[in-house]
């Protein structure tokens, strides 16, 4: 299976090919074992996709590492970085939070809190009115929201 988002050489420069080898050799031959590197990053991108399928359409997401934008590689090759480093008895503290900071961008794409940088930006849903609400008055003291608390909240709908 090919991958979507990131190459194998893509990650060897994003952490240097001695790292990457040097992790991929599962067998202690001093040489990658095949299919390391591709499965780490496989994985990556199917943690990658699980937030992102939240936020755009099949069509919307790059099908190839030629069409990913930068800001993805990097969230990806953090979480492949991490999935090479899973079978180690030690991992540096650096790597876990690479992959937090990595699923943490992610989320907030999915939350459309932070843009993907893909080349066109998937329309935003408009086929459901937004109910906005406003208080009329602001008490001085902080109350807790509540339907009586509420009852001073005028609200409308937003084509």
């Amino acid at each position: 299976m090919a991958t979507r988002f990131l190459t194998e050489d893509e990650l060897r420069m994003e952490y240097t090919a001695a790292t990457i080898d040097a992790l991929a050799d599962r067998d202690g031959n001093g040489s990658p074992d095949a299919g390391v590197v591709e499965s780490a990053i496989l994985d990556a991108e199917d943690e990658a996709l699980a937030r992102l399928r939240n936020r755009f359409t099949d069509t919307e997401i790059p099908a190839t590492p030629a069409a990913a934008s930068r800001m993805v590689k990097v969230q990806v090759a953090a979480l492949a970085y991490f999935n090479l480093y899973k079978v180690r008895a030690a991992m540096p503290q650096a790597v876990r939070d690479g992959r937090f900071a990595a699923m943490e961008m992610l989320k907030l794409i999915q939350l459309d809190q932070l843009s993907a940088l893909l080349e066109e930006q998937p329309a935003v849903d408009t086929a459901r009115p937004i109910v906005a609400s406003v208080r009329r008055s602001v008490s001085s003291r902080e109350e807790p929201i509540t339907l009586r608390a509420m009852s001073d909240w005028g609200h409308f709908v937003v084509p």
